[in-house]
């Protein structure tokens, strides 16, 4: 909640935030609304069925194919940031420090033209 307090009124207009469920079972489309409600989440949670969910974390996080865990139980959260335009991505845990987070986003977003 502090990464979107930080970025304030970017969030849906020029910096996007997902969610994905690792419990798909559990976590049905009405459960993650009602979730991010009560926490005042202003970006989307996706769920879906458990293949689906690991074809995505696979294309999104594409493991080491030398480690065998592919169990996504054991997984920490992480997050993927990244500007498909410039094709500009890195990754980092969901528990680093929110200004952290923050920094990394500037990191992808295009350079900003100097002011005349």
């Amino acid at each position: 909640m502090e990464v979107q307090e930080l970025l304030g009124d970017h969030v849906g207009r020029d910096v996007f935030m997902y969610s994905i469920t690792l419990v798909p079972d559990h976590d049905k489309p009405a459960v993650l609304k009602a979730y991010a409600k009560s926490h005042g989440a202003k970006w989307t949670f996706l769920t879906g069925t458990a293949g689906d969910i690991d074809k995505l974390l696979l294309s999104l996080f594409k493991p080491d194919p030398k480690k065998k865990d592919s169990d996504r139980k054991t997984h920490t959260g992480l997050i993927k940031i990244g500007n498909e335009a410039l094709d500009k991505w890195t990754g980092m845990p969901v528990l680093a420090r929110p200004q952290r987070i923050l920094d990394m986003i500037d990191r992808v977003r295009p350079p900003t033209p100097p002011q005349k």
